[in-house]
């Protein structure tokens, strides 16, 4: 544990608490946690056994599941005491963050690491504004059984309040009201908190079928720095993407060296072909027709287009090539020649490199800047998590799809992306896997969407994700 430092602070030098995380537990246990809403009035509680290696992102969907919120407003965690306690250390969301709410990503804590034992206490409020309190008491420390839910509702009593019900004054001021059928106001409260509200009813079954279905919360911990964590901090809820992270929890294939070293074939033959020197492009800026031939001739390119394959215009597959590769780096212009790059000679001259260079560059945009190429690189992440995941052409297309929807995105009417959409979007990483000869190519015929994903693509499609 850290010792306390000074920092100046309103022209005084104050202490800086160490803290109060603790180590992780090196074998993963449950936790039976007993969660309150602070001063509602019947009591509103639930008992929740939860794996105590989930980080706090996850125990607040849990808690939103479990509780019967919306996620609709901001949240966060606190050790030590209430959240606006100065001695607290608080656990913060990306979006408090950005805010300018001061405190440690909540994606970086272990549930292990601010619970440790029985009698432990964590506070957890959500919506700022009417303020509900959580406590989260630690009651029993459990063996864990191999492959247990990592989480589930064992117990609670009464519904949780409406959104936006004016906090726990309001909240008892609503039941005051729904309480009494001759109150002026009981009509309208009642078509506002809805007809079938009843504040004492709640069914942990219903919440735990609920829980299985979430998806997400079985995923191994995604680096909140890495391309994957940067864009699920921007995405809401999506089922999806959840069943997508938890598949990634399963051990990766094996894929030998050999493999790795057939990776990239088209890129290498273009590479070579092209020589350390380079070739001279036409006045218009595209390969010498020979190139082109040669191309269409030893990559059978010619049998998935139509066209005489002599003008590269004309020969969409060698042209998507030639651009592909140079998106990825492996090639530049220079003085109306084409040459391989730095990185374009290394692949040719070292059979290992290629794999890695794919991993540290991808996702790739096809735009060069701009809102749109932020959208073909969240799409390219989302391609890769659908790929690192064996999910088949059709399902990563849905994939990328409900994700870019997700996160915000929307097609050029304002609606919501549709599987058209996010071919589009995720092209330049989708491509780039065709001719490193990881996937099939689009153009095959007839179209293999449900063919299986080979190991090798889904190895290097974790590793470029990160994991």
């Amino acid at each position: 544990m850290s010792t306390p430092s000074s920092r100046p602070a309103g022209g005084h030098l104050q202490a800086v608490p160490a803290s109060r995380r603790r180590p992780r537990r090196e074998v993963p246990v449950t936790y039976r946690v007993h969660v309150e809403l602070t001063g509602a009035q019947p009591p509103v509680w639930r008992r929740v056994d939860l794996a105590s290696d989930l980080f706090l992102d996850r125990v607040h969907d849990v808690l939103q599941m479990v509780m019967g919120w919306q996620d609709y407003h901001l949240h966060q965690f606190a050790s030590g005491g209430q959240v606006h306690d100065p001695e607290a250390e608080n656990y913060v969301m990306p979006a408090g963050l950005a805010e300018g709410i001061v405190g440690i990503d909540e994606r970086r804590v272990r549930l292990d690491e601010v619970l440790v034992g029985p009698g432990d206490r964590l506070f957890y409020e959500y919506d700022f504004g009417d303020s509900w309190s959580h406590t989260l008491d630690l009651e029993e420390v459990m063996d864990r059984s191999p492959g247990a839910d990592p989480a589930r509702c064992v117990g609670g009593e009464w519904a949780c309040p409406p959104e936006d019900c004016g906090g726990i004054g309001g909240y008892a001021h609503l039941l005051q009201i729904l309480a009494d059928p001759s109150h002026p106001d009981h009509g309208e409260l009642r078509r506002w908190a809805g007809a079938d509200f009843d504040p004492a009813h709640f069914e942990p079954e219903q919440v735990n079928e609920a829980l299985k279905n979430r998806g997400g919360l079985r995923s191994p911990a995604i680096d909140p720095d890495s391309l994957l964590g940067g864009l699920l901090a921007e995405i809401s809820a999506s089922p999806a993407i959840g069943t997508a992270l938890d598949a990634l929890a399963a051990p990766p294939p094996v894929v030998e060296p050999w493999q790795r070293h057939q990776v990239g074939g088209h890129y290498r033959w273009l590479l070579n072909r092209i020589g350390p020197g380079g070739v001279t492009l036409t006045a218009a800026g595209y390969l010498p027709p020979a190139v082109v031939r040669d191309a269409a001739l030893a990559l059978d390119l010619d049998k998935l287009w139509i066209g005489r394959a002599s003008r590269e215009r004309d020969t969409v597959p060698v042209l998507h090539l030639r651009e592909s590769a140079h998106r990825l780096g492996l090639l530049r212009k220079a003085n109306g020649r084409l040459v391989p790059s730095r990185a374009g000679q290394r692949v040719i001259d070292d059979p290992d490199f290629l794999w890695q260079h794919l991993v540290d560059v991808l996702p790739v945009a096809e735009t060069a800047r701009g809102p749109r190429a932020e959208g073909e690189r969240q799409a390219g992440v989302l391609f890769l998590l659908g790929v690192a995941t064996g999910l088949s052409k059709q399902a990563r297309e849905s994939l990328v799809a409900e994700g870019l929807t997700a996160a915000g995105w929307r097609d050029g009417e304002g609606e919501a992306i549709n599987s058209r959409g996010a071919v589009h979007m995720m092209w330049a990483t989708s491509i780039a896997f065709e001719y490193a000869g990881l996937l099939p190519s689009r153009h095959s015929w007839p179209e293999r969407r449900d063919e299986a994903v080979p190991a090798a693509a889904r190895v290097l499609a974790r590793a470029a994700l990160g994991g």
